[in-house]
């Protein structure tokens, strides 16, 4: 996926007390928000929390909007910053995971939705009605495929797991039966260059990957083949799948990739569709760099 937009702090640097560095923990990689810390931690810890925060001066990636940073905390400030991230990020996935459905690119139990989290990330369990979903249903897997939790996650974490490896910049996963994807899945066709709203995607087309049973390692591997310098990609006999920056950006590709699908579909039922050159998408991979961007942002 695209690479995540910088996040930096600027801060003095502070030296700790002496009595503090045997409570402290290096921490890699958690996304936390200012404001959380202002907005769920007590007192006492605001103070360490701001602390730290003080002494932070680098530039650093984000993920679905939290910046990723490197410092160290108190045991207890990182214990109530990493639940009151998850379960925020858990109610962000709920919301995209009733999307999905609302806007049709989705239907019933099926599909899943991820989003990064710190050694792993955070997916749908497997087997339930989205509408029954709360905060503490969501399942965090680390990058081993092991998990904590009481509830099973998704039977398909291996491609969400993959695809975190894979991609550093990779935030959020989102995979869907959608009907037009699926219906051009089960043909194994990709969707060429017909329009040039393919470029989304990634590249000059949106290939279909072979298939494989679900919920397998051949199916993970056969995704990454044909995700490859791609976004997003079709599952043979089965749907699509897609990464992004985060759970909003994911949610509106995933959208995108089903309504280029819809129109694919549609175009054929009248003829073969013209199909644009790899100079023409070349074109419109060079534009799409500055597509939508205002001076503020």
């Amino acid at each position: 996926c695209r690479d995540a937009p910088p996040f930096s702090m600027a801060a003095k640097s502070l030296k700790m007390k002496e009595k503090q560095k045997s409570h402290f923990l290096f921490l890699r990689a958690l996304t936390i928000q200012d404001e959380l810390f202002r907005a769920s931690l007590d007192i006492d810890s605001q103070a360490c929390a701001s602390e730290c925060l003080a002494r932070l001066e680098m530039k650093m990636p984000c993920y679905h909007g939290l910046p990723v940073f490197e410092e160290t905390l108190t045991n207890t400030t990182l214990m109530k910053a990493a639940s009151a991230t998850r379960k925020q990020l858990s109610r962000q996935i709920i919301d995209v995971c009733l999307s999905m459905n609302s806007q049709g690119i989705n239907q019933g139990n099926a599909g899943n939705v991820s989003v990064r989290f710190e050694h792993g990330f955070l997916i749908t369990p497997s087997g339930m009605a989205y509408q029954q979903l709360q905060p503490d249903h969501i399942v965090h897997v680390d990058m081993q495929g092991n998990t904590g939790d009481k509830l099973i996650p998704s039977s398909e974490w291996r491609m969400h797991r993959d695809i975190y490896a894979d991609r550093a910049a990779a935030g959020a996963v989102l995979h869907a039966h959608s009907v037009f994807a699926t219906a051009l899945s089960c043909l194994r066709v990709d969707i060429p260059a017909f329009h040039y709203m393919v470029a989304v995607a990634g590249g000059n087309n949106i290939r279909c990957a072979d298939y494989a049973l679900f919920g397998t390692q051949q199916l993970s591997d056969n995704m990454l083949s044909a995700l490859a310098d791609r976004h997003a990609c079709l599952l043979g006999t089965h749907g699509m799948i897609c990464c992004h920056d985060d759970l909003e950006k994911v949610l509106w590709l995933g959208v995108e990739v089903e309504t280029l699908a819809k129109q694919y579909w549609h175009a054929r039922q009248a003829g073969e569709p013209v199909i644009l050159s790899d100079a023409q998408m070349d074109e419109v991979q060079e534009r799409f760099k500055s597509y939508g961007k205002q001076e503020t942002d």
